[in-house]
């Protein structure tokens, strides 16, 4: 008696095993997925890249403002003297424009905005992504209003269903989103960059370009510095 009770209370905790493995590994997964997508979210970083900021001399040639893709570039690459990387890893389109003012006192030449990737993985609205965009470029154009703005198509990623279950409509939803941007810097004239064509394949991204699906190699942003350049040079 004794045995068949201790059987069928393995068996039921073997059950238990079953069911509870496949929801953890799915949690795991999309904890990973976050982390590669979002970049470093720690507000120690943040903040002692905010105070670096708040140093930088006025009226730079260009900034490029954005997220772990642009706090990550070597700018360096497009040999543009005196240009000031912004990039905060992380950031969503409403933490940029918290601190959208760091940039548009420096007055610059030239402003080149990458945001919104991070929006699309915590799935905030398209309408708000949008609005958002439309604040930006508002914001810019009042408070410095002889910067040249360029907006940043979103870039595709690459997850595999095993990460990211969704990761195919995070690519339907950034080619939704690419057509609306490119609609509001027409709207305002402001000039649209599409990275998006030159590092996607067949829907995704280039395995080439990324380790994580995400975040570019050398060879990804050896292809954004080909994109820029003509537009740092104009």
């Amino acid at each position: 008696m004794k045995r068949k009770r201790i059987i069928r209370i393995a068996l039921i905790l073997l059950l238990v095993a079953a069911i509870a493995a496949p929801i953890a590994y799915r949690q795991y997964n999309r904890s990973v997925a976050n982390k590669a997508l979002n970049g470093i979210r720690s507000s120690a970083y943040r903040n002692e890249k905010m105070k670096a900021f708040e140093t930088i001399a006025p009226s730079p040639p260009v900034i490029m403002i954005g997220n772990s893709l642009t706090d990550w570039f070597n700018d360096s690459a497009l040999g543009v003297d005196g240009l000031v990387n912004m990039g905060i890893s992380g950031d969503m389109t409403s933490a940029l424009l918290d601190r959208l003012s760091l940039a548009t006192k420096l007055k610059p030449g030239k402003i080149f905005v990458e945001i919104g990737i991070n929006d699309v993985v915590e799935r905030v609205s398209n309408e708000e992504i949008t609005e958002n965009w439309r604040t930006i470029i508002s914001r810019i154009k009042n408070e410095s209003p002889e910067t040249k703005i360029y907006f940043l198509s979103l870039m595709p990623v690459d997850l595999p269903s095993t990460v990211l279950r969704w990761a195919n409509s995070v690519n339907n939803t950034v080619n939704g989103l690419n057509e609306e941007l490119k609609s509001i810097c027409k709207e305002n004239g402001v000039t649209y960059i599409d990275m998006h064509s030159a590092l996607e394949e067949d829907g995704k991204l280039k395995k080439e370009y990324s380790e994580d699906g995400v975040h570019f190699t050398r060879a990804g942003y050896s292809v954004w510095v080909k994109v820029l350049e003509p537009f740092m040079e104009e």
